[in-house]
């Protein structure tokens, strides 16, 4: 059994919301706005940008500099903030 780290998880989640993304298609071309889609396209959107602040937070915690690092979360909050809005 093969070690389940860092990198399987994010290759997992890119890989289900690049599945999702495009089940939403799918149904959204089969059915023309259905809200099952919309449901689908949401969650995808989530885990995207949950897997963009992971990655993008690793790159300013190894510049070592705490302004990189408050531009990363002032970024993040305005994502979040913009999402639920």
């Amino acid at each position: 059994m093969s070690k389940f780290g860092f990198r399987s998880f994010a290759n997992l989640m890119a890989y289900i919301a690049v599945v999702l993304v495009g089940a939403a298609l799918l149904i959204q071309s089969l059915l023309s706005g259905n809200q099952i889609a919309a449901a689908f396209k949401m969650v995808a959107d989530v885990i995207a940008y949950v897997m963009l602040a992971i990655s993008s937070f690793s790159y300013a915690k190894s510049r070592r500099n705490v302004v990189f690092i408050i531009i990363w979360l002032i970024a993040v909050v305005l994502i979040v903030v913009s999402y639920i809005i």
